[in-house]
């Protein structure tokens, strides 16, 4: 392979480098490779972060859920006892009627 490249390249063409220029892009490779260390490490903690986040928007919204249901649940409970007492007041209310009636009627 290495021959086949040699083959393919007239190396008095190309251009050698110094030892400074191989240690400075040796440098900056690690300067480089560094920033992208601290910025993966970055990443890792924005997406625990995020997690921790929508975990709690789960939970936030489980609770809505069960208070909502609590809350539908006692309405109903409620609308029910008021139709009760409607009733209730509707048949008192009748037999008031029914009893003012009888005794006017008695008194005659």
């Amino acid at each position: 392979m290495a021959e086949k490249l040699a083959g393919s390249v007239d190396l008095a063409t190309v251009q050698a480098f110094s030892d400074h220029e191989i240690k400075d892009a040796i440098e900056e490779l690690t300067r480089s490779t560094d920033a992208i260390s601290k910025q993966t490490e970055s990443l890792k903690l924005q997406q625990e972060a995020l997690g921790r986040l929508v975990s709690s928007s789960r939970k936030d919204v489980e609770s809505r859920s069960v208070l909502e249901s609590r809350q539908a649940q006692r309405l109903e409970t409620q609308r029910k006892a008021m139709a009760v007492a409607v009733s209730l007041f509707h048949v008192t209310r009748r037999s008031w009627r029914r009893s003012i009636f009888l005794t006017m009627t008695s008194s005659r």
